[in-house]
């Protein structure tokens, strides 16, 4: 069997090695108070930060999954009032310009749609340096796999959570377009731009409250109004 040449040995080592150091996760972004998009009585501060560009994506998550058809949104909710607040996710939902509510989807689903790009690498991999080398590359790219889905996951919005005073919870929500696997960056932004992202807020037993977000510009969420009725 011929044995691959010097060049192409050290190209796939290279990328084994690369491999090899696993999936490391990307710091948890932080929204500073100035960015707090909404207020309500200054009790209530509620921030949306869209992540919206293949160079934000980057920064977290290490590609653009905008081209997946995924729009991450980081929320973040601080209670500073004397009373008990209470979100549940099932009440945030995103609506695209065209009337179209975009799905929440798990972090470890978002994850593993890099999975197929990591499975072609394996293949290359195994047939050139044969099939113990192949085995090894597909064992560690099936750990980055799982390393990823939990970072994701770790990373989202607790589905539900109760906000004494001085607490605050942040996390993202995952939304997706129903049915597609991929949007060009044109399509995506025309999908989202003139959407908006729309939350309920339980402030008393008998008092819930919805508060919007337009999404009118990149990377940009106006609060309107200050809050809606329920409907």
């Amino acid at each position: 069997m011929k044995k691959p040449s010097r060049l192409l040995s050290l190209a796939l080592a290279s990328t084994l090695g690369a491999a090899g150091c696993g999936y490391s996760a990307k710091p948890m972004p932080q929204i500073a108070p100035s960015q707090y998009s909404h207020l309500v009585n200054s009790n209530i501060q509620i921030a949306v930060e869209p992540f919206d560009t293949d160079k934000e994506c980057d920064k977290v998550f290490q590609r653009s999954v905008n081209s997946k058809a995924y729009l991450p949104v980081l929320i973040k909710i601080r209670n500073n009032s004397s009373e008990e607040i209470k979100y549940d996710r099932d009440n945030i939902r995103f609506v695209s310009r065209t009337g179209e509510e975009w799905l929440q989807v798990p972090g470890g689903k978002m994850a593993r749609s890099y999975d197929s790009e990591g499975a072609v690498k394996s293949m290359v991999v195994g047939v050139a340096l044969g099939a113990a080398s192949g085995l090894l590359s597909a064992l560690n790219e099936h750990e980055v796999s799982r390393n990823r889905e939990k970072d994701f996951d770790a990373k989202s919005l607790p589905y539900q959570s109760s906000l004494f005073l001085g607490s605050e919870q942040q996390g993202f929500i995952y939304f997706r377009k129903s049915e597609k696997s991929s949007l060009s960056r044109k399509d995506f932004d025309r999908e989202i731009t003139g959407g908006n992202l729309s939350l309920d807020i339980l402030v008393s037993p008998k008092n819930n409250k919805k508060f919007c977000f337009e999404f009118n510009q990149p990377s940009e969420w106006f609060a309107r109004p200050a809050t809606m009725p329920s409907q």
